[in-house]
């Protein structure tokens, strides 16, 4: 419930960049630790985020972000992103 929690608040909760990236690390060391939600959407989340106009670099982060989530694409994704 964390991760889906971590993802609810990075796409639509107004955070300032250091609380941005704190809950990121967060998150990812939850999925480190094997941490997932398979089968969750979090389609609607990200929707609304894309809808308010969040910046098309934070948007790709997201869609990755939900796909390592519900293991649709591997940890190593993020590390891509740099």
């Amino acid at each position: 419930m964390r991760l889906e929690i971590a993802l609810y608040q990075l796409a639509n909760a107004e955070l300032a960049p250091t609380d941005f990236d704190s809950l990121s690390r967060s998150a990812y060391a939850e999925l480190e630790a094997g941490g997932r939600s398979i089968g969750w959407s979090f389609a609607s989340n990200l929707q609304r985020a894309e809808d308010d106009g969040t910046e098309p670099d934070r948007m790709t982060f997201l869609r990755v972000l939900a796909d390592v989530i519900t293991g649709e694409a591997p940890l190593d994704s993020l590390e891509k992103l740099g």
